[in-house]
């Protein structure tokens, strides 16, 4: 019985070192912030929002939840992710897009570049294969503030 017990428990620790083995690493956006200005062609004046990006998947704020009822999580594809070297600084470059289907066959698409902690990009919806309304954003990484 006790060499039951014993054999259990070795295959159970044996089975959490594996499943820990094939857990994965999270991305390189995983739990990055970041604050932006949305362009909206039809107003001048930037509005405050933010994106979020979290296991593989972009969040846009309030804005764009409000505005384009984008409410969901939309699964995000890395196009390019590289480092260079500017001015003796090692910078990231990343690439993202990001595409989901609304309803009344409307489109909604995410472009955006991330240059070390400075991102660029556009969210452009779509109806009927044709551009309905296109934002323009420029922001930087939200810095974390450690609690006292």
């Amino acid at each position: 019985m006790k060499k039951l017990r014993s054999s259990v428990v070795a295959l159970s620790i044996i089975m959490l070192f594996v499943l820990s083995a094939f857990k994965g690493d999270k991305d390189k956006l995983h739990k990055r912030h970041f604050t932006i200005n949305i362009i909206d062609g039809k107003k001048p004046k930037p509005i405050p929002d933010e994106i979020f990006f979290k296991d593989g998947k972009v969040f846009c704020g309030d804005f764009v939840s409000d505005k384009l009822e984008v409410k969901d999580q939309i699964k995000y594809e890395i196009k390019k992710d590289s480092t260079y070297i500017d001015e003796d600084v090692e910078v990231e470059y990343i690439e993202i897009f990001a595409t989901t289907q609304k309803e009344k066959k409307e489109m909604f698409e995410f472009k955006c570049i991330l240059d070390n902690f400075e991102v660029q990009g556009s969210m452009k919806l779509f109806k009927n294969d044709k551009e309905k309304r296109a934002l323009e954003f420029t922001g930087a990484e939200k810095v974390k503030t450690k609690k006292k």
